[in-house]
């Protein structure tokens, strides 16, 4: 993962393999997963990182993030230069239960 991930403008993250924009850091408010949608609304509407179509990640899109090795400060799989995440939540469903995947509206991706 070298040079797979290169921040852009600060606040966003691009993966080099994929091609997608990844928001860097977690929102500074906690919320439930379906506030999240409010957010996003939020990101669009103050075009965030100078974008205005960004949206929840699938699960197949946010499993193409895991690392094969912890970041120590966040205890997640992510490569560090993702800053503040807790969690990360998907657009995918699963049994009318939320988000199938859940590894806080942190990382979206236009």
């Amino acid at each position: 993962m070298n040079n797979r991930f290169a921040v852009r403008g600060e606040l966003i993250v691009e993966d080099q393999e994929t091609r997608l924009m990844w928001q860097r850091a977690a929102s500074a408010d906690r919320m439930v997963w379906k506030d999240g949608f409010v957010y996003v609304d939020r990101l669009n509407q103050n075009h965030y990182g100078g974008y205005d179509d960004w949206r929840y990640p699938t699960q197949d899109e946010l499993a193409t993030l895991i690392s094969r090795k912890e970041d120590r400060r966040s205890g997640l799989y992510l490569d560090p230069l993702f800053e503040n995440q807790r969690c990360c939540w998907t657009s995918t469903e699963r049994d009318h239960i939320g988000p199938a995947m859940s590894i806080s509206t942190t990382v979206i991706f236009m």
